[in-house]
């Protein structure tokens, strides 16, 4: 029997004072933005983790800065417990004039390195042609059973 999360109901927790979420069977993105607070990007992975074993698809969009603070949570969760976690990760900063791994930004410059080095396969979305990239790391990440990232530095639209 499959456990399916149908509702997320937080009062008081973290920088959410209160949030009442009805869970569907969509597709559900998992958002921690700048100045929230880096435990709350630790917190997404676990739950992200729990959509899944619930049999339901969640997608971890944060910017680089969220992949380094949660970076154990990514060997944890995703490598060692073998969760299909979907990185959505914005390159803040990058320079469309430069490849990321020659950017002035560390930041910007180390985040591929970072995935390579924990075995995350990763993939850029530079333009419209990229898109279809989103559909097929998503399967990679369930065919693997493990984390994969798409890495967003440039318009795609």
């Amino acid at each position: 029997m499959a456990l399916r999360i149908r509702r997320l109901w937080l009062e008081d927790f973290r920088n959410y004072r209160a949030l009442d979420l009805e869970l569907g069977r969509l597709l559900y993105l998992v958002v921690g933005a700048n100045g929230q607070g880096k435990t709350n990007l630790l917190e997404a992975v676990a739950v992200a983790a729990g959509l899944w074993i619930g049999g339901e698809p969640s997608v971890l969009m944060i910017q680089h800065a969220g992949l380094y603070a949660s970076v154990n949570a990514l060997r944890g969760v995703g490598l060692d417990g073998r969760v299909p976690l979907v990185y959505l990760i914005g390159l803040l900063g990058r320079e469309p004039d430069r490849d990321p791994r020659a950017s002035r930004h560390s930041m910007v410059r180390y985040c591929e390195p970072l995935l390579e080095t924990f075995g995350v396969p990763a993939a850029r979305l530079e333009g419209p042609a990229d898109l279809p990239r989103i559909a097929e790391y998503f399967r990679l990440a369930h065919a693997r059973r493990g984390p994969v990232a798409l890495l967003v530095g440039l318009p795609t639209c």
